[in-house]
């Protein structure tokens, strides 16, 4: 009986924690995406023993990707690379650290391909495919906690290795078509950062790469509603209303 009550509250302990990281990591994720940046980075750096470390990257380079790179009133590019920077690790051998690997890889190529660095981008494109590869071969990705995470990126990455193979024909159509459709199920997901990066990424592919922006506009609402505070999100959705 004794045992069985140990057993009873380390479960419940353990809830509890796992409770208490979610509803930090979506605290921390409300302010980013309402353009909070400096709250959200004081509670982000405030708790680092207490957020998984592969969410705490992706809440760390998206964050500053959005702040540094994407938004015209806060623009530092020295500041992003810097941010790429404390996540360089060439002996990735974990699961984790390999995920950590595919966000980092995933944010620099669109940042290179952003800037017109295609030297770099082709190399950092090299890099994701072997991670790519890796964690797509890898047993433990359909048992993990994250591994929506990881189908998101995985599905990135494959949509944008193929919409750029101009003369692959109708295999690279199908890859593309493919990854859109997984995405289109995980924008569904009820883990908001899921949801989020997810939604953010069909509504601009629809936009800029499918020539098809109305498919995009349900999507911007969706970041509408999640995030009122989010300047760019409208500005989007009329764009897209507009094309």
């Amino acid at each position: 009986m004794r045992i069985k009550l140990v057993i009873y509250f380390l479960l419940l302990t353990i809830c509890r924690n796992a409770s208490a990281q979610d509803s930090l990591i979506t605290r921390i994720f409300n302010y980013s995406y309402n353009q909070q940046y400096n709250l959200a980075d004081s509670i982000l750096q405030a708790n680092k023993t207490n957020i998984n470390e592969l969410y705490f990257a992706v809440l760390e380079i998206d964050m500053s990707y959005w702040k540094n790179v994407n938004s015209a009133e806060t623009q530092n590019y020295k500041a992003f690379e810097k941010t790429l920077l404390k996540y360089e690790n060439k002996t990735a051998e974990t699961l984790t650290q390999k995920g950590i690997q595919l966000i980092k890889f995933s944010y620099q190529l669109r940042y290179e391909l952003k800037r017109y660095r295609f030297i770099d981008a082709s190399f950092t494109q090299i890099k994701t495919k072997a991670i790519f590869d890796e964690l797509t071969n890898d047993a433990q990705i359909k048992t993990c906690d994250e591994q929506e995470l990881f189908q998101l990126y995985n599905n990135m990455f494959l949509y944008f290795e193929n919409h750029w193979k101009t003369f692959a024909g109708k295999k690279a159509e199908k890859n593309c078509q493919l990854a859109l459709l997984n995405m289109e199920r995980l924008a569904n997901s009820d883990e908001k950062i899921v949801k989020t990066l997810t939604s953010y990424f069909l509504a601009r592919t629809y936009m800029r790469f499918e020539k098809a922006p109305q498919k995009g506009i349900p999507y911007f609402k969706t970041l509408i509603n999640l995030y009122p505070q989010n300047k760019v999100f409208p500005a989007l959705l009329t764009e897209c209303n507009h094309s």
